[in-house]
């Protein structure tokens, strides 16, 4: 199982997502790509997301809005409960809240793969 975090490996970024406006190519059935929005409107994430279900990968939205575009296009929808950012908080609680689903969601998978004897460095994407 590849994870996003293993784009960055493989010099794929976020930025790229957006440039290229496509899922890359590494992407496959059995990968599983995490698509980032408070607002679950942000065209390039939705671009991507959706691509990225058309070839297989499994898709993850972390919104704030469970009725958005992201999170129709995803197969899975992890809510934040978010109150909506003040003028210039770009930067603010919303984002916080997304991060730590990331980390929780990494470190159920590190403590998943430990538990079954596949805890090496690369675990992740050994399949």
């Amino acid at each position: 199982m590849t994870f996003v975090t293993d784009w960055a490996r493989k010099g794929i970024t976020g930025s790229t997502l957006i440039r290229e406006r496509s899922c890359p190519s590494p992407l496959k059935p059995g990968d599983v790509a995490i698509g980032l929005s408070y607002s679950g409107m942000t065209r390039e994430v939705v671009e991507a997301i959706t691509r990225g279900r058309a070839k297989g990968v499994t898709t993850i939205a972390i919104t704030n809005f469970a009725r958005s575009t992201l999170a129709k296009a995803s197969d899975l929808v992890l809510l934040t409960a978010v109150v909506p950012p003040y003028v210039g908080s770009h930067a603010g609680p919303h984002r916080v809240t997304q991060l730590a689903v990331i980390e929780i969601l990494t470190t159920a998978l590190a403590l998943r793969l430990l538990r079954n004897g596949r805890g090496g460095a690369h675990a992740a994407s050994d399949n």
